[in-house]
């Protein structure tokens, strides 16, 4: 038989004071990191025989914005396949010259996109879609048959944006 030798106060205490320093560290994480309301509901959004191949997010002087690039079958109708809690989706506002873009800087290139529709959720968040991507970050993390039917139009791909605040 094996006794057991019991742990002795002081390394209960020792114990107890690591796992209050431990939960303290992880509030004041949690505290002093800011949340991404626009990452949280573009993570909510789904979107019908579509897979999410890249996403991204971050913040700027209008609000926190996140966004993910979609790839699936050719589509006209894009919103009926994309849905969120409190989403209404219409079409993109337009402007004498045709629908209006968005201005958008991802990554270090400039976006060339065609805005297909737009949308305010229940939150507070606003959300666009765009085709045409033509943009180096999101081309590097489509495969070569991606691209290739993206450019001949046998498959589908978006950018879906989702900005809360003023953004």
């Amino acid at each position: 038989m094996s006794w057991r030798r019991m742990p002795s106060r002081r390394a209960i205490k020792v114990m107890a004071w690591a796992i209050v320093v431990v939960a303290t560290a992880a509030v004041i994480i949690a505290w002093v990191v800011p949340r991404n309301d626009a990452k949280s509901y573009l993570n909510q959004v789904t979107v019908a025989g579509f897979v999410k191949v890249a996403q991204q997010n971050g913040s700027s002087g209008a609000g926190p914005w996140a966004e993910a690039l979609f790839v699936g079958p050719p589509t006209d109708e894009i919103r009926g396949v994309v849905s969120a809690p409190g989403l209404t989706l219409g079409p993109a506002p337009t402007t004498p010259d045709g629908p209006a873009s968005p201005s958008l800087l991802l990554g270090e290139k400039p976006l060339v996109a065609k805005w297909v529709a737009y949308g305010d959720a229940t939150n507070g968040c606003h959300v666009s879609i765009d085709k045409e991507i033509e943009n180096p970050y999101y081309e590097d993390r489509l495969t070569s048959s991606q691209l290739a039917g993206m450019r001949d139009g046998s498959i589908g791909v978006f950018l879906l944006q989702v900005t809360c605040g003023k953004g």
